[in-house]
């Protein structure tokens, strides 16, 4: 199972199967004594989330190949809370049972860093894992209030310098570490699994490249975010630099986000860095379009509804920020109408000019519309609903006309969240994959990734 593991691929085999996600409290309790029942084991303060919650990092073991993981990045992709879980129960039984294949390895894990969002997703985590459910109770901040992407950035007229605490803790810990690899640990919603790598190596490259099929996974060639990225093999890309991903901004268009983990590990002390994404649904899509005709119309069709969804609610985004100040949902759902306008245009201006010759990726590029005209909507719908439990209460803005804005688009959104969910379960015949495999598909990456890389890399 997944790949040329050697010596560490019995761990792999172990991973247990799961019905359903932990809270975040009963897993890092659970995690915690894992550790504490492991010779040599620590639990030591990173620092303390925006809200004062503890962010601890556990490490195992005490070899000289570095490897540090960090899971839950984004609050809506707990697989990784699972896989953090997993990797400290089963190197920690191979530590206390003296297993040889570990003894290279110090091991840190951070099991949940984005600990605040975490608990405004709990809801859904603990019960059945259905598309409504999800979207009910969702929550996923924008770009600049995501610890993975508020790494500090340094380019000629354009500087971000606003890292979260969160951020700050996993910096410190990458500055004393120096870990030799880093692995940040994501789920998508649909798709595939894939891998974004901070440098090719052609040692690792291909046995990421095994793994989902191993695993009984599709491979996502393409996503929206790896458009026009080197691809060293399906479904594994190459993270641009910090200038080629913010290619256009400076003093006049400052950069709304930072770098991200990868960019930071690798600029400070050569770490290999691989970010493990896991697909928690298997969809069905409708074939791509066959004709260039075809394509363009379908591609504007879904752009149109993706802005046509979203229209009531932008359009009382003002007045929420007046009504709702602190609210955590408005902001968020802010950035995923931004995405979603953005989105559009890329989808119009670009991708729908012509259909591509290779087949492969006019399918992902097709997939990738697909679904983004549906989740979008749903993110937005979802947390715009939370702001505003209640329709008939919006009403607190001081102009009579805005409240009725709100009021319309609270309302909106508890009416459609619901019938747009369902149409798209239907549609795509939306089926969780197991949650065991993800964890064991995600597991198998690190492993890979720590087993291939570590033994010949040197630190810059």
């Amino acid at each position: 199972m997944g790949g040329t593991l050697g010596p560490l691929a019995h761990l792999v085999r172990q991973v247990r199967a799961f019905d359903h996600f932990p809270t975040v409290d009963d897993a890092l309790r659970v995690i915690r004594a894992e550790a504490q029942a492991v010779p040599d084991s620590t639990v030591r303060r990173l620092g303390v989330s925006r809200a004062g919650e503890p962010l601890d990092l556990i490490s195992l073991g005490t070899g000289p190949r570095g490897i540090l993981v960090l899971a839950g990045p984004h609050p809506n992709e707990p697989v990784g809370l699972l896989t953090a879980w997993e990797l400290v129960r089963l190197v920690g039984a191979a530590i206390r049972a003296g297993d040889p294949a570990v003894a290279p390895f110090t091991w840190h894990v951070l099991p949940c860093w984005d600990l605040d969002g975490a608990r405004l997703n709990e809801a859904w985590y603990t019960g059945q894992l259905d598309v409504t459910s999800y979207h009910r109770h969702f929550y996923r901040p924008g770009l600049a209030a995501q610890p993975e992407w508020t790494f500090p950035l340094d380019l000629p007229g354009a500087r971000f310098d606003r890292p979260l605490p969160e951020t700050v803790a996993v910096m410190a810990a990458i500055d004393v570490l120096r870990p030799q690899v880093m692995c940040s640990l994501h789920n998508s919603d649909l798709g595939g699994a894939f891998y974004i790598i901070d440098r090719n190596d052609t040692r690792v490259v291909p046995e990421l490249a095994r793994i989902p099929a191993a695993h009984g996974l599709p491979v996502e060639t393409v996503s929206m975010d790896t458009i026009g990225w080197d691809s060293p093999a399906a479904g594994v890309h190459v993270l641009p630099g910090s200038a080629t991903l913010h290619a256009g901004a400076g003093p006049d268009r400052p950069p709304e986000h930072g770098l991200c983990s990868l960019h930071y590990a690798a600029q400070r002390h050569g770490t290999w860095g691989v970010i493990a994404e896991v697909p928690q649904w298997h969809v069905q899509r409708p074939p791509a379009p066959v004709t260039t005709e075809a394509w363009t119309a379908a591609i504007g069709r879904e752009a149109a509804r993706l802005l046509d969804v979203l229209a009531p609610v932008e359009v009382a985004l003002d007045a929420a920020d007046r009504a709702t100040p602190d609210s955590p949902f408005v902001p968020a759902v802010r950035d995923t109408v931004r995405l979603a306008r953005l989105s559009a245009a890329v989808w119009t201006a670009k991708v729908g000019l012509a259909r591509p010759t290779d087949p492969v990726l006019a399918e992902a590029l097709w997939s990738a519309v697909h679904d983004g005209a549906r989740l979008l909507p749903l993110r937005a719908l979802g947390m715009w609903q939370r702001a505003f439990p209640e329709p008939s209460a919006c009403g607190d803005t001081g102009d009579s006309g805005r409240d009725d804005i709100l009021g319309r688009s609270a309302e909106h959104a508890h009416l459609s969240l619901g019938p747009l969910c369902e149409a798209f379960a239907a549609e795509t015949k939306l089926a969780p994959y197991p949650i065991g495999t993800l964890v064991a598909a995600q597991l198998d990456a690190v492993l890979t990734s720590a087993s291939g890389c570590t033994s010949n890399l040197t630190h810059a």
